[in-house]
């Protein structure tokens, strides 16, 4: 016979309480619950410190599931006294997330995530993230200071894994590196953290680049850091990074990126341990070239044997728009001094003015087949921010 039962758990030592539903054919199970607080306190004090006692039995999922919405409502959640932090029955997680307000870090509550605003709220694993420890893997949760600091403790959830997508399915899910295989599978790699009508979330790099949005990216020209004389992680602007460089040292300082020759694995080591690496994975970009890719929208390395200046353009790169002399656009260029010049058959002094004046008009007998056009040079970088934007 199934019991489907709305049950309370105590904290004898704290008097807090839990109240949740359970479904079981034992009522002495031992059960005590599974929400995140409770179990955080479990751990802590012993379960020996914990009573549990039944409110009330259903013989159908239905009553169970609109008892716990009755009693465990936005009020029951946000008293002090208790350890619940969603609210009850099955419709209690639909489009809502956890959060407390700032100014209350420790009182938990429901709200509909269209409502989030991370200026005034927060949830409650911000600045966190679930590890095992490698002692004896136990799964807990700790503060992102703590595994920055510990990291040989510790492992992640994805420690020793990839995500990828089936090319044959299209199915994505995260596999062990050694199963992963070049011919079957394509690596996905991480989202980008937006701001979507005041929601933070993770967006796909597709999404982002590819898609008319009011997405706004969260740390766009910033930069991660650790002040010097505090130890604390912060984004700054890039501005401020670099007027106070004696303050601030970064993520990446001291590494080196490393990538493994055949399966593609990217990782930072320290410098000094860099010789360790030469056999089995390449060097920083080495062997790869980074451009921007205009079928893609975005900046990405890439193999230099994959390298095509159609549709791909380095950094240094200009572009420029040639007009008629009425205006109209005659032509668009896009490539590096060398090109331009055996594109035109131009002095080389036309390329250095366009690049340091911005505009150059042709009017001398060595352009006699461009007089009358001019050359206007485009910040095609700038132009990708305010497209992204």
């Amino acid at each position: 016979m199934m019991y489907y039962t709305i049950y309370e758990t105590k904290n004898l030592i704290t008097e807090q309480i839990y109240v949740g539903q359970h479904v079981t054919d034992n009522l002495e199970d031992g059960y005590l619950g599974s929400g995140i607080r409770l179990i955080n306190s479990v751990n802590k004090y012993g379960k020996t410190n914990f009573a549990k006692r039944i409110l009330h039995i259903y013989d159908n999922f239905n009553d169970m599931d609109k008892k716990e919405e009755e009693l465990v409502d936005l009020e029951f959640v946000k008293r002090a006294d208790t350890l619940n932090v969603i609210l009850g029955g099955s419709s209690g997680a639909k489009f809502t997330v956890v959060v407390s307000y700032k100014h209350t870090p420790d009182v938990y509550f429901r709200i509909l995530s269209s409502e989030y605003d991370p200026e005034v709220y927060t949830t409650p694993t911000s600045g966190t993230l679930c590890v095992y420890r490698i002692s004896d893997g136990k799964k807990t949760r700790i503060t992102s200071d703590e595994y920055r600091l510990n990291r040989h403790l510790y492992r992640t959830t994805s420690s020793g894994k990839v995500t990828i997508e089936h090319m044959n399915s299209n199915i994505t899910e995260s596999i062990p590196l050694e199963d992963f295989d070049e011919k079957k599978h394509k690596k996905v790699f991480g989202g980008i953290v937006v701001k979507d009508n005041g929601v933070t979330r993770y967006a796909t790099a597709e999404e982002y680049y590819n898609t008319d949005h009011n997405l706004i990216h969260t740390t766009k020209n910033t930069v991660t850091v650790t002040v010097i004389a505090t130890g604390e992680k912060k984004h700054v602007t890039v501005d401020e990074f670099y007027a106070n460089r004696d303050e601030y040292l970064t993520n990446h300082q001291g590494k080196v990126l490393v990538r493994h020759k055949i399966n593609g694995e990217s990782k930072l080591v320290n410098c000094d341990d860099v010789h360790l690496y030469r056999d089995e994975w390449a060097i920083g970009t080495e062997g790869q070239r980074t451009v921007y890719s205009i079928p893609d929208k975005k900046f990405m390395n890439i193999s230099v044997d994959s390298y095509n200046s159609t549709i791909h353009k380095l950094a240094q790169d200009k572009k420029a728009i040639c007009y008629n002399a009425d205006g109209t656009i005659k032509f668009e260029f896009w490539g590096n001094k060398k090109e331009f010049l055996e594109l035109f058959k131009v002095p080389v002094s036309i390329w250095d003015v366009l690049r340091t004046e911005g505009t150059v008009t042709m009017n001398s007998k060595k352009t006699r087949s461009f007089n009358g056009c001019y050359f206007k040079l485009i910040d095609w970088k700038k132009e990708l921010d305010t497209d992204v934007d």
